[in-house]
């Protein structure tokens, strides 16, 4: 059971595109990891199939499971872990916990129901035969857990990377009443855009996620696991380049503004007991940042074959200062699922993918012009403008994302076939 709650050459953009870009990412999300072989991952992977069930009651941890932070996640969202453990029972008597559970249980229902519409879809239209030994790469993610697993829910391997902090769980043993409801105050406001709108708003995220109860993606992306009944097994953090990371330690050192952190979150679906994998790592990945970790887009390529999700990611693949992550998903990534604010279309015809199209294509909401693709809306045109999506999906998600596009794009993946339609 499921419990959910997401080449062609490209012309030169215009000078005022950076700018524009800066306003942009300052509205809208802005995220922007890695991940090593899942090591011993148990069982089959279960079948692609996803049922979002309510809020339930109350939830026992496996025994392979980590019990305070399955019990830290399902807590902070709203669910009761099995009793027994002081530190938790004293949690789930407080009013501020009972409080937050009716907000969840209220909140959850339409995200459930958009979910379950997702998943229906996904069913009839995304097909990833090889998945149970694929990763799944989602740049700019944020901690949205929700849409990836909604769409592909059987990788072994899942590799978010943006902007935000990773962080950790919170530690509850060392929490107070008060603090805990400020705790739960925090999910709350964190998790009101995805909520709401199906994607997380940037310039929010950088106050929400560095409250002072609650810090990083990690425990947002933990409470949309216990949201999907999923139990953690494990949450460490990861260093993908050790010699890097004790050079820029030196204060003498030239150091990147924003140092590469990630963590690795082992998760169970208890069901199965099937384990899967996600990491996520916080950097800055323009093409100048990327110069202090020249072998990141190396170590993504790597990852393939793989899938890749990209949405409302404020046209940043659009941009000339983000053409490294742009290549290393076009020669690592077999399977691309985004709306239009992803690869461009332009490119991705260019780089022999197959797309198909879903939905509508509206032009990009004001503070995005710069992002409008003329070829596109033309080929949603000829296509006879697809069926409407049943959800909302990227940043026309008002109308039950009556005007929501969405675009799979699939190709047979070789090296060198992939290498040769990288494009500058």
């Amino acid at each position: 059971m499921h419990l959910p709650a997401p080449v062609q050459i490209v012309q030169p953009l215009p000078a005022s595109f950076g700018r524009r870009r800066a306003l942009a990412s300052g509205l809208f999300s802005l995220a922007v990891g890695g991940m090593p072989a899942l090591a011993g991952a148990q069982g089959r992977m279960p079948p692609q199939q996803a049922q979002p069930a309510a809020i339930p009651a109350s939830l026992s941890p496996l025994p392979q499971a980590d019990r305070r932070l399955t019990a830290a996640a399902q807590l902070m969202a709203g669910i009761v872990p099995s009793a027994g453990d002081p530190v938790i029972d004293r949690f789930v008597a407080l009013e501020a916990f009972r409080a937050h559970q009716e907000w969840m249980r209220e909140q959850w229902a339409p995200v459930r129901a958009r979910l379950i519409a997702m998943e229906g879809w996904r069913e009839q239209n995304i097909r990833v035969p090889d998945a149970r030994s694929r990763t799944m790469l989602y740049p700019f993610s944020g901690p949205d857990f929700l849409n990836a697993y909604a769409l592909f829910p059987n990788h072994a391997r899942y590799v978010f990377f943006s902007l935000e902090r990773p962080s950790e769980l919170p530690d509850l043993a060392t929490k107070s009443p008060q603090e805990f409801a400020e705790l739960l105050a925090s999910v709350r406001e964190a998790l009101r855009d995805i909520f709401e709108r199906n994607y997380f708003i940037t310039s929010y995220m950088s106050r929400q996620l560095t409250a002072p109860r609650l810090r990083g993606t990690v425990p947002v992306i933990a409470v949309m696991m216990a949201l999907y009944n999923r139990q953690i097994v494990s949450a460490e953090p990861v260093d993908l380049f050790p010699e890097l990371t004790a050079a820029y330690a030196d204060p003498a050192s030239k150091r990147p503004r924003m140092p590469l952190r990630g963590i690795r979150i082992v998760f169970m679906d208890p069901a199965t007991r099937t384990t899967q994998s996600l990491q996520y790592f916080s950097l800055d990945a323009t093409d100048r940042a990327l110069a202090f970790y020249p072998e990141f887009t190396t170590w993504l390529s790597r990852q393939g074959p793989a899938t890749a999700l990209v949405k409302s990611a404020s046209y940043l693949l659009h941009d000339r200062q983000f053409l490294q992550v742009r290549e290393a998903l076009l020669s690592t990534a077999d399977t691309l699922v985004q709306d239009d604010t992803g690869v461009p279309y332009r490119v991705l015809r260019q780089a022999g993918y197959d797309v198909q199209l879903y939905g509508e294509y509206r032009k990009p909401i004001p503070p995005l012009a710069y992002g409008y693709q003329r070829d596109l809306q033309e080929s949603f045109i000829k296509n006879g403008n697809p069926a409407r999506l049943p959800f909302p999906f990227g940043y026309h998600w008002r109308e039950g994302g009556a005007g929501s596009g969405l675009l799979i794009a699939t190709r047979p993946l070789t090296t060198a076939g992939a290498q040769a339609t990288i494009v500058r």
